[in-house]
């Protein structure tokens, strides 16, 4: 079985490659920067072309998106684009190529809640106080549409 995740070699992206090939998966990424192995490749999320390259090429049973800007002071309009319509190419250019994956998983963050202090739960309000958290929110609203 075939798995893609996006931003693979940022923190998230590590372990779970390493726990994933553990688990006998085939495993392949995508990274902003210049790959660092031979089954990385370098993939801008917010460029639909690139994405559906990928995608042709490795027609992946399981997609986990974990790319993202996360740093709250970065431009606001490179986080959306990259957190919202980065996950949003994903989902169109399977639309395009006629892929239907097993499972797509888009990250989200409990930036969501805010700043709560204390413990979450599905209940909790929504209520994020940065870009960084409405961001992952709009990802996740936009999301739903495809579903």
């Amino acid at each position: 079985m075939c798995v893609l995740i996006t931003g693979i070699e940022g923190f998230t992206g590590n372990y779970l490659e390493k726990f994933l090939v553990s688990k006998n998966f085939d495993v392949y990424g995508t990274t902003i920067e210049k790959p660092t192995k031979p089954t990385h490749f370098k993939c801008d999320i917010t460029n639909i072309d690139e994405v559906q390259g990928i995608l042709s090429r490795l027609k992946p049973d399981y997609i986990i998106n974990l790319a993202a800007i996360s740093f709250v002071a970065a431009n606001p309009m490179k986080m959306y684009e990259v957190n919202v319509f980065g996950a949003l190419n994903i989902l169109d250019a399977l639309i395009t190529l006629k892929q239907s994956p097993i499972k797509i998983i888009l990250a989200s963050s409990a930036a969501v809640y805010g700043n709560i202090g204390g413990s979450l739960s599905e209940q909790t309000p929504l209520n994020p106080v940065n870009h960084y958290g409405n961001s992952k929110l709009a990802m996740e609203n936009m999301a739903r549409n495809y579903f």
